[in-house]
């Protein structure tokens, strides 16, 4: 067998693999004597079955299985033996020629590969980047504070709807149709003012007749009220009568020793003064959490900027194409293509600093960061003094989700690369308000 690279240009390659009878007669006929011992045909004993009919029956699709795997081992090991580094897969080429399984007996095979840029960036301290402190003014300290009365509010029975956030419960029904007892909602799930305004000042008892498609927009909810699939909405008349059997009122809870317990804790907060502290501590670590992202957009746009990669575009959308089995059309790919290539050469800036820095994760390092990730979960539930056994049972759990730990790995690794250039860059602090962050967000 012989198998060579030709280089079309700097980025582009074809690789041909020429095989001969001898690469694959042995296992040819490996794969037809296992055949044969396994072969139940009418009229011969098990293993009996002559040759000549199971060559007939299964030689060419032996054939073309062992060719198959015999092409696929023969790409790889190429690849890692002369130390090859391609984007995407290899493609069958368009001068690959037409196989004749029946009666070729040598064959050819080529394959189109997009070859990886070589990446080498040199960063020093006259390279600038800013980071972004946040300042914290009332409003965002007052939006958070309201969140927290939101977030230990209540619920308490009324007697008229007042407000377009109250929960109802009643009877919805049609004349002649679907009739469902104790069907609840919240106004705040009605998509449409003009709808809530029917309910406001009706009490227990009163009726509202409504569009259950203009009020309940989103399929999921309209599916559950309805208590139907959503595939069957459509065929249901959304004309319905809603009486009302209950009503409640939610209402954000007071700012007293009660809410701060809550939040943090019995006895950890004493004075609104302590709340207003705790507040701003959670805010500054948001607004970190904003201001590292910022600068890691920054980082990257730099370090893509230092490369100053090319990519074999024309490879990489035909590849695309490809392995989506037609998801997208070539004027979506065309369209889309920007923002794939700068992820591709993001991901090719993250791998040269995770070699040339000998980056590794270990497996406590994703252990702690699946921890911080599963406290944050909790503390957006009001759950902030779980013990720690909690927090680490769910953390292993969310590490036995491979979708999960291949995310968490991943910001890992980008973690340490930012981490890794920072060190060979100049960092400026810079104070900027929010309006200001968020039109830079904006650019």
């Amino acid at each position: 067998m012989n198998i060579a690279k030709e280089n079309v240009d700097t980025l582009n390659a074809v690789l041909k693999i020429n095989i001969e009878p001898s690469d694959y007669e042995g296992n040819l006929d490996k794969a037809l004597a296992n055949y044969r011992r396994n072969a139940r045909i009418d009229g011969f004993r098990p293993g009996k079955v002559p040759a000549g009919i199971i060559n007939k029956m299964y030689r060419k699709p032996a054939l073309v299985d062992e060719i198959n795997k015999l092409v696929s081992d023969s790409i790889a090991n190429f690849l890692k033996e002369s130390d090859t580094k391609i984007l995407g897969e290899p493609l069958p080429s368009e001068s690959q020629k037409a196989i004749d399984w029946d009666n070729d007996k040598s064959f050819e095979f080529c394959f189109d590969l997009g070859i990886a840029p070589a990446v080498d960036i040199k960063l020093t301290k006259r390279d600038k980047v800013h980071y972004y402190n946040i300042a914290i003014d009332d409003e965002m300290r007052d939006s958070y504070i309201t969140s927290y009365q939101s977030r230990f509010g209540k619920m308490s029975d009324v007697d008229v709807v007042e407000g377009k956030e109250d929960f109802l419960r009643g009877n919805l029904s049609q004349a002649d149709g679907i009739s469902i007892e104790n069907a609840a909602f919240s106004l705040r799930q009605v998509a449409k003012d003009e709808i809530k305004a029917q309910f406001a000042g009706k009490k227990d008892g009163d009726t509202v007749e409504f569009n259950v498609n203009e009020a309940f927009e989103n399929e999921t909810d309209r599916a559950a009220l309805l208590n139907v699939k959503k595939e069957e909405l459509g065929a249901i008349n959304p004309i319905f009568s809603f009486t009302i059997t209950e009503i409640k009122n939610f209402e954000k809870a007071e700012v007293n020793q009660e809410l701060y317990d809550k939040a943090f804790g019995e006895g950890n907060v004493k004075s609104y003064e302590e709340f207003v502290a705790k507040v701003d501590e959670e805010i500054r670590v948001n607004l970190a959490k904003e201001g590292d992202y910022k600068l890691l957009l920054d980082l990257r746009e730099k370090l893509i900027d230092k490369a100053d990669l090319q990519l074999p575009e024309e490879f990489l959308k035909k590849w695309i194409y490809i392995i989506n089995e037609g998801k997208f059309t070539k004027e979506d790919i065309e369209k889309e293509f920007p923002t794939f290539a700068e992820d591709m050469k993001w991901q090719l800036v993250k791998e040269f600093f995770i070699t040339t820095n000998s980056i590794e994760v270990s497996e406590e390092e994703l252990q702690a960061a699946a921890e911080e990730y599963a406290a944050y979960q909790f503390a957006q539930y009001g759950m902030r003094n779980l013990p720690q056994e909690y927090v680490t049972k769910y953390a292993s759990d969310i590490l036995q989700n491979k979708e999960e730990r291949r995310r968490i790995v991943e910001k890992k690794f980008e973690d340490k690369v930012v981490a890794a250039a920072k060190e060979l860059v100049k960092v400026e602090d810079k104070e900027v308000s929010t309006k200001e962050f968020d039109k830079l967000l904006e650019k």
